[in-house]
């Protein structure tokens, strides 16, 4: 099954996805779906600091938006 997924990730999530859609689990390909988990989490949270950056340098400097930006920042 990890053959799959280092060779066409494409085909190996269409074939995780159905076998978690009938409730194969113990046929599924768990390590590897944690691990694309956790990479669309980071990159989402990437996303949102890049967004928040963005907006920030458009607005007027107050002692409030360094904070908000370095909360996401720091976690």
């Amino acid at each position: 099954m990890s053959d799959l997924y280092d060779h066409d990730v494409f085909a190996w999530a269409n074939q995780q996805a159905a076998l978690l859609g009938v409730g194969k689990l113990s046929d599924a390909d768990i390590a590897n779906i944690a691990e694309e988990i956790e990479s669309m989490r980071c990159g989402e949270k990437r996303e949102l600091v890049n967004r928040l950056n963005g907006l920030l340098m458009h607005v007027p400097a107050s002692p409030g938006a360094a904070a908000v930006l370095g909360k996401y920042r720091s976690t």
